[in-house]
């Protein structure tokens, strides 16, 4: 037991996913445009969060983007 990996084991566990950069104003996730909460609004339309899409709010371009359940969340385009 030397503590290696045998070859045939290798593959037992996915790789280490690398971080995600943070959005600083508008960010594109998987094609999708994107926003944090308190940033400005590039692209007027319906936007849902990240975590819960059911949840959706119009948003004005320019209109600052709240919080949800008083939290910072990112927010997703996901409509005109």
């Amino acid at each position: 037991m030397d503590g290696s990996i045998p070859a045939e084991e290798q593959y037992y566990f996915a790789p280490r996913a690398q971080p995600i950069a943070v959005p600083l104003a508008l960010d594109y996730i998987d094609d999708r445009v994107s926003a944090l909460t308190g940033e400005l609004c590039v692209q007027a339309g319906t936007w849902a969060i990240i975590d819960d899409v059911s949840c959706k709010i119009k948003m004005a371009e320019h209109a600052k983007f709240p919080q949800y359940n008083g939290h910072d969340t990112m927010w997703v385009w996901v409509a005109t």
